[in-house]
């Protein structure tokens, strides 16, 4: 065998929508990392909704990371878009002290992600 051999070629059934063994594993774990992603971002939602929770540099710290694992695996399991805003939400809460105007900002970017990860996948 050379290179990727076809589903069939393995000896491994591929599903009647002609996707091969790798598509669907790939698939299958990109919805397990969309559900972790909504999961979190719903988390990142819940933050914003008591602001005080971001104005503390713990709990800003904590959203920051939460925010920073949405950047990472969000892009790569077809949602770039959210993989964006959860980076640029990730460095308003690094830059420093926040105020009602960085709340508002992050508090959009939020339900825009909440919004991009209910989407469908672009890959």
């Amino acid at each position: 065998m050379t290179g990727v051999e076809p589903a069939s070629e393995l000896g491994v059934s591929a599903p009647a929508s002609g996707l091969d063994a790798l598509e669907v594993t790939v698939r299958t774990i990109g919805v397990h990392a969309r559900v972790a992603n909504l999961a979190r971002a719903n988390n990142l939602a819940v933050a914003v909704s008591d602001g005080a929770v971001l104005l503390a540099p713990d709990g800003r710290s904590r959203a920051a990371g939460i925010a920073h694992q949405i950047a990472g695996s969000a892009g790569t399991f077809g949602f770039p878009g959210a993989s964006r805003l959860a980076a640029e939400i990730e460095r308003i809460l690094l830059v420093g002290e926040l105020d009602a105007g960085h709340l508002e900002i992050v508090g959009g970017h939020v339900e825009a992600l909440l919004a991009d990860l209910t989407g469908e996948p672009t890959y």
